[in-house]
């Protein structure tokens, strides 16, 4: 990943897929609050905006799911903490994600991915497989829950 805003390049390599790979029925939209500085946090914030929500969010058949993305090295801060646990009480599933494959494997635990995308028989067979083959193998780990010691 380049240098400079590593989470907003994470953000884009995943929002690029999501057209591709979700089921017809989830719809998402990109929660770009951070950035602008003192000025537009300000302005943001007397218009509504609530600190701490994940990046990157779903709706399908009723229910909320939310990705927070950081990069490997990257930390929750207190607030993101804290609104993640408030919507995990409120009925809706977030994570933390530090790579492209973390959010794959995530949406597709969630049942959100078009079952073209689905593995069926064999770990190497579909367009999942092929598509999880060329991303970077650096940090294939799985997500973190809310709740892992890291967040």
């Amino acid at each position: 990943m380049k240098k400079g805003r590593p989470e907003e390049q994470l953000q884009s390599q995943i929002a690029a897929l999501l057209p591709k790979l979700l089921k017809r029925t989830v719809e998402w939209t990109a929660f770009p609050a951070g950035g602008g500085g003192r000025v537009r946090g300000a302005r943001l914030k007397k218009m509504g905006l609530q600190p701490g929500w994940p990046d990157l969010q779903f709706v399908h058949l009723g229910k909320y799911f939310g990705l927070e993305l950081k990069t490997p090295v990257g930390r929750v801060s207190p607030v993101q903490a804290m609104r993640l646990k408030k919507l995990d009480k409120a009925g809706g599933s977030v994570a933390v994600c530090r790579s492209v494959k973390e959010a794959i494997m995530q949406l597709l635990e969630w049942n959100l991915v078009k079952n073209e995308y689905r593995v069926r028989r064999r770990p190497n067979d579909g367009k999942l497989s092929r598509l999880m083959a060329s991303l970077d193998t650096e940090n294939a780990v799985r997500p973190r829950r809310l709740g892992s010691s890291e967040d």
